[in-house]
């Protein structure tokens, strides 16, 4: 265990409503990210449609600044997944990456994109 402590400082008025801003821009930039990545891939993919009760499809979530793109199924797939064997993630990757969008690969199995 280490020892140690936190100092919190003040910070200027002026400084403290420049990190809120730009704090504010990367949140609305992955929100865009995000919406542009839904519609690019419903354009080829099937879109998970949640008012569905077998509920499948592609996901697109965003958190503060990452999108991840991943695999949904309300029931427990039968056989070969669509996401990984059937190629609907590598499709995602390509047309994602085609458009110029950084697309990593992530340990649960999902996309992460970045700008």
């Amino acid at each position: 265990m280490s020892s140690g402590s936190t100092v919190f400082r003040p910070v200027d008025p002026e400084v403290a409503h420049q990190l809120r801003g730009a704090a504010r821009e990367r949140k609305e930039a992955t929100v865009r990210r995000a919406a542009a990545v839904r519609d690019l891939l419903a354009q080829h993919v099937r879109m998970v449609d949640w008012s569905e009760p077998q509920a499948v499809g592609v996901v697109v979530e965003s958190s503060d600044t990452t999108v991840t793109v991943s695999w949904w199924e309300s029931h427990v797939a039968v056989g070969p997944s669509l996401w990984i064997e059937g190629g609907v993630r590598l499709l995602c990757s390509a047309l994602l990456a085609d458009r110029g969008y950084a697309v990593a690969l992530a340990g649960d199995g999902a996309l992460h994109v970045t700008a």
